[in-house]
């Protein structure tokens, strides 16, 4: 049988976390992984729920980061308007930036 890897974004240890079922992911998967990006993001929170669990997961060795491990670029937009920023030059016009 080949080996499963679980990775798990913030969102989602977060959430689990705040309606105290952090231990789930334990039971369901045995061992995730997460990216360092995520370990950062989660124990930013510091008293925000998940901080603490992801760090006893951590201690307790059933959630490993993974520092090869890379997310897919993304890329960001947003519908709300580009505010134009005040410019000495009359002909500065605001900046839009798409994918």
């Amino acid at each position: 049988m080949a080996e499963r890897l679980v990775v798990a974004d913030a969102s989602p240890l977060i959430g689990l976390a705040a309606a105290e079922g952090f231990e789930l992911l334990r039971r369901l998967f045995g061992q995730i992984t997460v990216t360092t990006h995520v370990r950062d993001e989660v124990l930013a929170g510091g008293e925000l729920p998940g901080a603490s669990e992801l760090a006893g997961a951590i201690r307790d060795g059933w959630l490993k980061v993974d520092e090869h491990i890379h997310p897919p670029p993304r890329c960001f937009s947003t519908s709300m308007p580009v505010r134009r920023v005040p410019s000495r030059s009359p002909s500065a016009t605001p900046v839009r930036v798409s994918c």
